[in-house]
């Protein structure tokens, strides 16, 4: 495979991979293992994750049992010697439980979506392609900086005021300082968008969804309360989503 980008789930109270016990048996298939989907609609459920592929009007929708609806109208864009173009000629088949493949027709190409406990791995044996798609994001879904967990750590300490005065205890929090522009503190009001904000934190839920470097995110004019994603696969691309226990750790 040439590219692929992954989803997977965290701990951001321990900055460590959360363990989450699913039961495979409760993975619900509705395109049997080893089908195969014309023009009709194949709706894959596995491990939480549930993607929903249209092969006629080639589009997919990405769903989560936290998140709801994460990403909807997916394109899968190949380049050709001129441009990059949406892939056309859809056939999808579930070769076995938990993953789809989708092979492209023009330009050709073939995808696998795998679903994981913790992760949606997204292949394309095309290089240079690209994901194009829509995110819902309400009220309660915005556009953030997220702690870098690779950056260096530091702790953030209080004053000795509450420990030595009132017998409390020491304030001391764990953090990252990020490797990009550490010394920078960014501040947004209302639906922003830039190259330095490339994730969302959903507060109904206290999850953020963490997509790599090279995404691009700006407002929709053709989704209300929505945002464009635009994701170039260079190389490897992961796509993290945060289950924070307790309070959030998301910086803007």
């Amino acid at each position: 495979m040439k590219a692929n980008m992954e989803i997977r789930a965290t701990n951001l109270r321990h900055f460590s991979w959360r363990s989450i016990l699913i039961v495979i048996a409760a993975a619900s298939v509705l395109l049997p293992a080893g089908g195969r989907a014309s023009d009709h609609d194949a709706r894959v459920s596995h491990k939480d994750w549930t993607i929903v592929v249209d092969p006629g009007a080639c589009t997919l929708n990405v769903e989560h049992a936290r998140l709801g609806c994460l990403l909807t109208n997916v394109q899968l864009n190949v380049p050709t010697a001129r441009e990059l173009l949406p892939a056309k000629g859809w056939t999808v088949t579930n070769d076995r439980q938990g993953l789809l493949r989708i092979k492209t027709g023009q330009p050709q190409s073939t995808w696998l979506l795998e679903m994981a406990p913790l992760a949606l791995k997204i292949s394309c044996t095309a290089p240079d392609a690209a994901l194009t798609a829509q995110v819902p994001a309400g009220a309660q879904r915005t556009v953030a900086r997220l702690l870098d967990r690779e950056g260096f750590p530091v702790e953030w300490t209080g004053t000795d005021e509450v420990a030595g005065g009132y017998h409390g205890a020491m304030t001391r929090n764990p953090s990252f300082l990020p490797r990009q522009n550490p010394e920078c503190m960014y501040f947004a009001l209302g639906r922003v968008s830039g190259g330095v904000f490339h994730s969302l934190f959903d507060r109904a839920t206290d999850t953020a969804v963490e997509f790599p470097d090279q995404t691009r995110l700006t407002n929709s004019e053709r989704l209300a309360e929505g945002l464009d994603l635009t994701l170039a696969f260079s190389g490897s691309a992961q796509v993290r989503w945060s289950g924070a226990v307790g309070r959030a750790t998301t910086a803007m």
